[in-house]
């Protein structure tokens, strides 16, 4: 065999064209965009879905100091009437006005893993905002205390005592509705 046989190309055979490679990734581009919105509102119910966590591990808290402290819940501001007071909240004490509130030296401390009021995520979006202007004090993690309800009795004590003496737990009747 003088010449050897060379294969020859099928013209029947082709790659992608330009075009067909754009059309193909502005699919996919849409499909990723009108997906962007589904995983946000996923991403943000599992932020919604810690901080009911949380509030349910303060509650569960709240229970067990209840249970140690003959039926009465922990107070949410115990010493806010008395002079020089502020320094101590249902979520931490402080030595002074101007420190931030430790959360390890709080009454509810020894019940909560790491001792801490945990911050709910969504909460920390709204701390970080320099438009919200901070109106929760440190150490809450977001989360609000009711010192009318919950945390004082104000409706069978005097001022100050209000204050000082939280309310029985047998007076909760449906503590998931609170």
């Amino acid at each position: 065999m003088l010449f050897p046989r060379t294969r020859r190309r099928s013209t029947n055979t082709k790659g992608f064209t330009l075009i067909e490679l754009m059309a193909v990734i502005a699919i996919i581009s849409i499909l990723a965009i009108m997906l962007l919105p589904a995983l946000s509102r996923a991403q943000q119910k599992a932020r919604g879905m810690e901080c009911v966590n949380n509030l349910r591990q303060l509650y569960l808290a709240n229970s067990m100091f209840a249970d140690e402290n003959n039926g009465r819940y922990v107070s949410a501001a115990p010493d806010i009437a008395e002079p020089g007071g502020g320094l101590k909240r249902w979520h931490g004490k402080r030595k002074s006005l101007d420190h931030e509130f430790d959360s390890q030296a709080g009454p509810l401390a020894e019940y909560l893993s790491f001792g801490i009021v945990k911050t709910c995520p969504i909460f920390v979006e709204f701390k970080d905002n320099e438009h919200a202007g901070n109106a929760f004090e440190s150490g809450t993690g977001g989360y609000g205390y009711n010192a009318v309800y919950i945390g004082g009795t104000p409706y069978s004590n005097d001022f100050p005592q209000s204050n000082r003496i939280a309310t029985l737990n047998t007076r909760v009747h449906n503590p998931a509705y609170t």
